[in-house]
């Protein structure tokens, strides 16, 4: 049943950089400015929460408020990830905004991205079937939130088992962008049911991508 949903929103918003290169000091600066423009642009469409991941070759930081993405990069927190993680080693940085239609914001495991053992993901849509997957795989759930499943069931498999196998299981509307941290030049798009763009930027050896070709422009 397509017409479930339909009015969820929720804003992806990001950047994955190309893993053979290394950008000098400005570029890196202001590709980080251009997903942080992406990341307010993408608060159209969910206002409840924001957040985002910084994958790097050694590590990840993540940080996500019960707060627009507006009042995000605002914060001393946020200036001082930026300042002092973003660097040649940086593969992505994935970023999210969201409308909260299942649990509350106030919660942080319901924010995204959501971390689950080693795999960080953000997800855009609703997962209807949530509470049936949760009994099938047996998933001890963090959260409330119904993304937190998709993420629980990518962290207890292979990626060709999780395409295969477990998403034609998953009853809802899906785009999402994750990483695994014990893998971290590998970084996971799935365009599904649910709008999602992406752009290369020839001078940033760089993808942007966000869920609405207006983000990009």
């Amino acid at each position: 049943d397509n017409s479930r949903g339909v009015n969820i929103m929720c804003g992806l918003a990001g950047i994955i950089r190309n893993k053979n290169s290394k950008a000098d000091w400005l570029d890196i600066w202001d590709s980080t400015a251009v997903f942080e423009e992406i990341l307010i642009k993408a608060q159209s469409r969910g206002r409840h929460a924001s957040g985002y991941a910084i994958i790097n070759e050694d590590g990840f930081n993540l940080y996500k408020r019960p707060i627009s993405a507006s009042e995000l990069i605002l914060s001393e927190k946020h200036f001082s990830l930026m300042h002092d993680y973003i660097a040649h080693y940086t593969h992505a940085i994935i970023g999210h905004t969201r409308y909260a239609t299942q649990g509350t914001p106030q919660i942080s495991y319901n924010n995204h991205p959501i971390r689950i053992g080693s795999t960080i993901g953000t997800h855009n849509g609703s997962i209807w079937n949530d509470s049936e997957l949760a009994n099938d795989y047996n998933i001890d759930r963090n959260g409330e939130v119904d993304s937190e499943i998709l993420f629980q069931i990518i962290e207890n498999c292979n990626f060709d088992e999780f395409i295969l196998d477990k998403l034609p299981n998953v009853n809802g509307l899906i785009s999402s962008v994750w990483a695994d941290i014990d893998q971290p030049n590998i970084i996971y798009v799935l365009k599904g049911n649910k709008p999602l763009s992406m752009i290369y930027s020839k001078r940033f050896d760089s993808l942007f991508y966000a869920s609405l070709d207006s983000h990009l422009e």
